[in-house]
């Protein structure tokens, strides 16, 4: 049996963390829960959750330390390959325009 399964206040929720402040000596990275939910269900994200999950990404991708695009990347494997290579696509442009400009 799958330890979560689609439950869209729970997807919602986990995706929503991604953007929250967090401490952590008292609790895990929002990153690394929402790839424990990801990896450990056969059942996709509710569609809700997902759109988040998109928006959230695509902040995470053009964020210049690098440490959020790399959990962005890990992240993206959440959402449909048609979507996903879009996104990656746009990112890779802005950072390679800001490699350019220096």
């Amino acid at each position: 049996a799958d330890l979560f399964g689609q439950d869209d206040a729970i997807d919602l929720f986990l995706v929503q963390q991604l953007g929250a402040r967090f401490d952590v000596r008292t609790r895990p990275h929002p990153v690394n829960v929402v790839l424990e939910r990801l990896h450990s269900s056969s059942a996709p994200l509710s569609e809700r959750a997902l759109g988040l999950l998109r928006e959230r990404i695509v902040a995470m991708l053009l964020k210049t330390d690098w440490r959020e695009p790399a959990r962005a990347l890990r992240l993206a494997r959440g959402i449909p390959v048609e979507e996903r290579v879009p996104i990656l696509l746009d990112a890779l442009s802005v950072w390679d325009r800001r490699a350019k400009a220096k």
